[in-house]
């Protein structure tokens, strides 16, 4: 032992703190740094400590075991969050991406459409904010699938009464060519 970890240093720093049961310490033994784990025990009466108990246990055996249950815990830790990792994924593909490229894709297709408004409505499975999402869709779908047949109606109303008034007008133009070409005959008559 070294000068400054002697039994006697060691005794007396016992004796000046009596609380004090256990110490650990580096020491060096033979050329090697040990961990020391030192108790004092007091006599029978429980007077002064009598026996000076030591145990060293050489660093570099308990470096290396540390350093290994370091790694086999670091490594179930990476792994166990590799897992975790891994599962949130594919969780957040299976419940979010899925069915945003399902919505993207019907969206894309309705959007495309050249003069059919009515749509299909979208499939709902859940009542989450996708599903909320396509409830919507599917109300707006209906809405406008509603307006643009009120719209043909309407069109188709006031294309009839334009055709009615182009008729009308037809048949005024045609009388009033009758009533000019009846009065250049009258009128070249009346010159003649």
């Amino acid at each position: 032992m070294q000068s400054d970890t002697s039994p006697q240093r060691l005794r007396r720093l016992f004796e000046q703190n009596p609380s004090m049961a256990t110490m650990q310490l580096p020491i060096q033994l033979k050329g090697r740094q040990h961990l020391a784990h030192i108790a004092i025990r007091a006599d029978a009466e429980g007077n002064a400590p009598a026996n000076l108990y030591l145990v060293a246990i050489p660093l570099e055996s308990y470096r290396s075991e540390f350093t290994a249950r370091m790694l086999e815990r670091f490594s179930m830790t990476m792994f166990a969050l590799l897992g975790l990792f891994g599962a949130v994924w594919c969780a957040f593909k299976w419940l979010v991406v899925r069915p945003l490229q399902k919505m993207e894709t019907y969206f894309h297709n309705a959007a495309q459409q050249e003069h059919d408004f009515q749509f299909e409505p979208m499939e709902i499975r859940s009542s989450d904010e996708i599903g909320r999402l396509a409830q919507s869709f599917n109300r707006l779908g209906e809405k406008l699938h509603a307006m643009y047949q009120t719209l043909e109606s309407k069109v188709r109303m006031r294309t009839f009464q334009l055709q009615q008034v182009n008729a009308r007008l037809r048949q005024k133009v045609r009388q009033l060519r009758q009533a000019e070409e009846q009065s250049r005959v009258l009128a070249h008559e009346a010159t003649s």
